[in-house]
């Protein structure tokens, strides 16, 4: 089944436990102000720790080399799924086929969201970075492409051969190096990535601003390793050439996840409800050339 844009401006994340301001549009960014529930992440997190995972170790050989993943499928497998791509930190570079999967992975496999969300999870373990960092003019860390990137888009071009995926809705979800290789994926000619969920990514150069495709992220106002303020300043050009972006400000949050979010169905709907259009589906996920 295809789902086509929804041409609007998301206000999502209204999440119970998660105090939010009503959020506030500027040059088309909608921007949103959150405060971590410390009580709400501990439990988030002790949940998880009690959820057995059900990912599957794999691999694939492609141009690239040989690259590891895991896999998690649906409980239900008739019809086609979509697929999520979640990408790790730099923390998960190098993992080997035993090691945990991360709290951004492991967070699908709970019980009610595998119920209400099911697809076809992959987490590709990334064997160098799939996004690097260097300083522009003015001295402020962007994001480019990594070593591992081209495996990674190469392996979605199999995995939508291989499995039965709604091609018109492919995800990417990532954290901290994650997050900035999935905005990396929003500058590809891609039209097959349906939508994007960073969190305490580092954003590219303002001269990148790809087409406008559906975007969340997400970022504590106090992130010492990954600057919180140029990647808010690259959401807000990217929504002002017509991105649907929304941006979340933890306030007063360091570098890391909030657990609490990890546990809740709210973005996870708006994702789901993102698609691309049956004219926008061309040709497969072009394989960047590295350096």
């Amino acid at each position: 089944m295809r789902h086509a844009i929804a041409k609007t401006m998301l206000v999502l994340l209204s999440i119970a436990h998660i105090p939010t301001s009503a959020g506030s549009a500027v040059d088309g960014l909608v921007a949103r102000n959150a405060v971590l529930d410390e009580a709400a992440d501990k439990a988030a997190q002790e949940r998880l720790n009690q959820v057995s995972s059900r990912f599957v170790a794999e691999e694939f050989e492609g141009k690239a080399g040989v690259l590891r993943y895991r896999m998690l499928s649906p409980q239900t497998m008739s019809g086609e799924h979509p697929l999520v791509v979640v990408l790790h930190g730099s923390g998960g570079i190098g993992l080997d086929d035993k090691a945990p999967v991360g709290a951004l992975a492991h967070s699908w496999e709970l019980p009610e969201i595998a119920k209400a969300f099911p697809a076809y999870v992959v987490m590709p373990l990334a064997p160098a970075r799939t996004a690097v960092y260097t300083p522009d003019a003015s001295g402020v860390a962007v994001a480019t492409q990594g070593p591992a990137f081209a495996a990674v888009v190469e392996l979605i071009n199999h995995l939508v051969v291989r499995l039965p995926v709604d091609r018109s809705r492919i995800y990417v979800v990532g954290w901290s190096m994650g997050g900035s290789a999935a905005l990396q994926m929003l500058t590809l000619d891609q039209p097959r990535i349906a939508a994007a969920m960073a969190f305490s990514p580092v954003a590219p150069s303002q001269d990148v601003l790809p087409r406008p495709i559906p975007l969340t992220v997400v970022h504590g106002t106090e992130d010492t390793e990954n600057a919180y303020a140029p990647t808010l300043a690259w959401c807000r050009a990217y929504a002002a050439g017509g991105a649907a972006v929304t941006h979340v400000s933890y306030s007063g949050m360091g570098h890391r996840l909030p657990m609490d979010l990890l546990a809740s169905p709210e973005w996870r709907r708006w994702l789901f409800a993102q698609g691309v259009t049956m004219q926008d589906e061309r040709e497969p996920v072009a394989v960047p050339a590295h350096p």
